[in-house]
């Protein structure tokens, strides 16, 4: 057994209630690695669980039961791997993702599943990588979804929503790196941010209206708002590759109407935003958090020749937890990474 100490969110409550615990975890099994978390992130999805957002979902993956460990990115040594993992030693430094279950790794230390670790590339910030992992395997999924890669996005134009986010952030710094011309939609505070990403032009979200833009994109992206989405869609050009979104209502409408009548009613509004794209030959796809280790190489491949990266804000350790959580809540400029070890 391992001693541990974790940052438990206590019951669904906003803003949240956390309280720190010293727990044990169990050795390594199977291809697991038991890793000593020196860094990890808090994101806006973290935000939204300790609220009781998706718990229906949730709770199919035993990860909706308080009190909850959040977290899922992984930055730190390995201590131990398990009798079928065999890819690292003590003492390599991995970043890495979690997948959403019963223990998250908001804690000083936790078990990922090998595949889903990586060597920290030479002369990477470990700060700075302790904010990619799930933003990326988001990002990245939606990718495949729509079956992107480099030769069929360069000189296309994308148009990306909410481009400040830390989704729409890393979607801009990819696809521009990747030859495409990013027309980013954001809060006009952002402007700087949104154009240093590599957006070749900003709008101001708040005051441009979205169906006052042109129908010419070749792919358009939604990270904001799904009163948006539609609108968004019909920004597609004949021909378009396709739309994707990460802010759709499934595990909302799930939540307040239940299985039946909620998923019916998801369903139902995936079919209409569908619809819209099928008619100008577009793909449509919304997008979960599904870790592969296929998208951890395509990470660190982002990170080593594209040099992708998200700016961190807070610095804070694990006994501070609900002051990380308080400025990803606020939308405060740049994300919140937990010290796991300074506790």
């Amino acid at each position: 057994m391992i001693s541990s100490r974790s940052a438990y969110c206590i019951r669904p409550a906003t803003p949240p209630i956390f309280e720190i615990h010293d727990d044990t975890l169990s050795g390594p099994t199977g291809s697991q690695v038991l890793i000593k978390m020196h860094y990890t992130s808090v994101n806006p999805i973290d935000v939204k669980r300790a609220s009781g957002y998706g718990n229906r979902l949730l709770s199919l993956k035993k990860a909706a039961h308080f009190p909850l460990v959040l977290g899922n990115d992984v930055v730190g040594e390995v201590l131990e791997s398990g009798p079928r993992a065999s890819d690292f030693q003590r003492g390599d430094w991995v970043v890495g993702v979690n997948p959403t279950g019963p223990r998250g790794t908001h804690s000083t230390h936790a078990l990922i599943p090998e595949t889903l670790l990586r060597r920290v590339p030479d002369g990477s910030s470990t700060t700075d990588l302790a904010c990619l992992p799930y933003t990326f395997m988001t990002l990245w999924n939606a990718f495949q979804a729509l079956k992107l890669h480099e030769d069929l996005v360069r000189g296309k134009k994308v148009l990306v929503y909410a481009g400040a986010s830390a989704l729409g952030q890393l979607c801009t710094q990819m696809l521009s790196r990747w030859g495409a011309k990013v027309v980013s939609m954001a809060s006009r505070r952002h402007q700087d941010d949104c154009l240093s990403m590599g957006a070749a032009v900003f709008m101001d979200r708040h005051l441009l209206p979205i169906d006052s833009l042109p129908q010419d994109f070749d792919l358009t992206f939604n990270f904001g708002s799904w009163e948006a989405d539609q609108a968004l869609v019909r920004r597609l050009r004949p021909g378009a590759i396709g739309h994707a979104s990460t802010v759709h209502p499934l595990m909302s409408a799930i939540d307040s109407n239940g299985w039946l009548k909620g998923g019916w009613e998801a369903l139902q509004a995936f079919k209409r935003s569908k619809s819209i794209a099928q008619a100008c030959g577009a793909r449509y796809t919304w997008t979960i958090f599904n870790p592969t280790s296929s998208g951890m190489d395509a990470l660190i491949h982002a990170v080593t020749h594209h040099g992708i990266s998200l700016n961190v804000g807070k610095l804070t350790p694990l006994t501070a937890v609900g002051d990380a959580f308080t400025h990803i809540a606020e939308q405060r400029r740049g994300r919140a990474v937990l010290a796991c070890q300074r506790v």
